[in-house]
């Protein structure tokens, strides 16, 4: 018998909440040992309500104590592990992204938890840290550091398996690092997409969900774990790649649509050797995880494509365009906006707006070479056969699709065709079969699948969908639920300071 605390998110976490409804129905039928640790309103601030909005608690309290009553298992709140406001620490000192991020309380790196959590909200790079956004992250840490207090109590309950949600965020990461620091092992949940377009939940042992090394052994295993012939498999991982080409849902955001494959710059030439450079959402690559940390040629990208441009600026047989990620076009802070300047600062260089129609498939066909920064873009022109530089740290790193030099002088070498690097083909497959097939993530108890319902709220500027539990709420009743909540992300815009340095 296993003995597993399942703690729980928020109940706005929607869809992640309802899979760790369905873990916990899963053990239980397994007999293992199950008990269940929720906030209780414990706490107020968490991932899911950063600014401790007294009422989103009280009604996330109410509805998981409500479905905790139809579970027979040990249930624990926040207050019934003896959390005490006066145990964690209130004021920390810091001025700077990186001094923020190498605050350590009690082992949790909760300096790293907060930046994830507060990057992830206003997508700002390179805050600028006045009265008001220093005292607000303050309140991030001071609670960080009581959910490292909870951590240390669930672990003296002796668990062979503590389970959390994603683990990146100020909320999770404290249990994460305890977890680690103890000798204890973890189950990281987070939901997927399959290759029927359903929401599945996904389990990481040990590991952060974005972690490389895991994530590529969970590729490789489920690859020669298959129970798919090989042709079936081999179609399936091939499928990622054409969906993906012709703007088709292949398990994330489809960010090409409205772009012509029949476009290219008016500017190509083809009798240079052109060079297309395909960035990210800098933002989501930013701190996620050591692995993205280490190891890093350059601090960012704008650095890494101004490096290249000035070493080959009097090259006239290479020339560059850079394909801004569309996920940027409406960011307005300076990780973006320095990059639609490069143009005017070098000769050799074209840039892509991310609202351009011009697509990024026929940049990638027609390129002689490409240079990524993590982003999808990478494996893809892989798979595609294209010789592709790989400038910053990503999930497929390891799979041998791009060529992940050490040093500047690989990356000279590389450009000037000292080296011949093939990429792997195969890989690239596997990675494509991993994303988009039905044995990614699995709802074990159908019980609790059945009560994940698709919502649709459309408010005036926009059409938000969630997929909840059914809490035993009337629609009127969900909706009332889904409206406090986006309520409460307005608001998040309002008053989370986010003015660029």
């Amino acid at each position: 018998m296993t003995k597993y605390i399942s703690i729980l998110p928020s109940i706005y976490n929607f869809e992640n909440y309802n899979f760790a409804i369905d873990n916990i129905h899963k053990y239980i039928k397994n007999k293992d040992e199950v008990t269940v640790v929720f906030c209780g309103r414990g706490l107020n601030y968490c991932a899911e309500n950063p600014l401790g909005f007294k009422k989103l608690c009280f009604r996330c309290s109410k509805i998981t104590s409500t479905i905790l009553k139809n579970i027979n298992i040990e249930i624990l709140s926040f207050n019934d592990l003896g959390l005490n406001i006066k145990t964690g620490k209130t004021v920390f000192e810091f001025d700077s992204l990186e001094s923020l991020k190498a605050i350590i309380y009690k082992d949790a790196e909760i300096g790293l938890a907060v930046i994830s959590q507060y990057v992830s909200m206003t997508r700002n790079l390179n805050p600028f840290f006045n009265h008001s956004l220093t005292k607000y992250l303050n309140k991030l840490l001071y609670h960080a550091s009581l959910y490292t207090e909870i951590a240390y109590q669930i672990i003296k309950l002796k668990p062979d398996v503590v389970i959390l949600v994603n683990g990146r965020m100020f909320d999770s990461r404290p249990f994460v690092n305890i977890c680690e620091k103890k000798g204890v092992n973890y189950i990281c949940e987070e939901s997927a997409y399959n290759i029927s377009g359903h929401l599945v939940k996904e389990n990481f042992y040990c590991s952060l969900p974005h972690d490389i090394s895991s994530y590529t052994r969970k590729i490789h295993n489920m690859w020669n774990g298959s129970n798919v012939p090989l042709e079936e498999r081999i179609k399936i991982g091939n499928s990622f790649f054409v969906k993906r080409s012709l703007s088709q849902f292949s398990g994330d955001k489809v960010y090409t649509i409205g772009q012509d494959n029949t476009l290219i710059p008016a500017d190509w030439d083809n009798t240079k050797t052109n060079i297309t450079i395909f960035n990210s959402s800098e933002d989501e690559l930013f701190s996620i995880g050591r692995e993205y940390e280490i190891n890093k040629l350059f601090n960012n990208q704008i650095d890494g494509i101004n490096y290249i441009l000035k070493k080959y600026k009097n090259n006239n047989e290479l020339y560059f365009y850079l394909r801004i990620h569309p996920n940027l076009k409406n960011i307005k802070y300076k990780y973006h906006t320095d990059l639609l300047k490069l143009e005017h600062e070098h000769e050799n260089i074209t840039v892509i707006k991310g609202d351009s129609p011009t697509s990024s498939y026929s940049l990638l066909n027609n390129s002689d070479k490409v240079i990524v920064f993590g982003s999808t873009m990478g494996v893809e022109a892989g798979f595609w056969g294209k010789q592709v530089l790989l400038l910053s740290p990503a999930n497929y790193q390891e799979l041998s699709v791009c060529y992940k030099p050490k040093s500047l002088r690989d990356i000279e070498d590389f450009l000037d065709n000292k080296i011949n690097f093939i990429p792997s083909k195969i890989n690239a497959i596997k990675y494509g079969y991993h994303a988009l097939n039905d044995e990614r993530g699995t709802n074990e108890n159908l019980d609790t699948e059945v009560h994940l319902k698709l919502y649709k709220v459309n408010l005036i500027f926009k059409k938000f969908k969630f997929n909840i539990m059914d809490f035993g709420y009337s629609n009127i009743g969900v909706r009332i639920l889904l409206f406090e909540y986006l309520t409460s992300q307005v608001l998040r815009k309002i008053f989370v300071p986010r003015n660029e340095k």
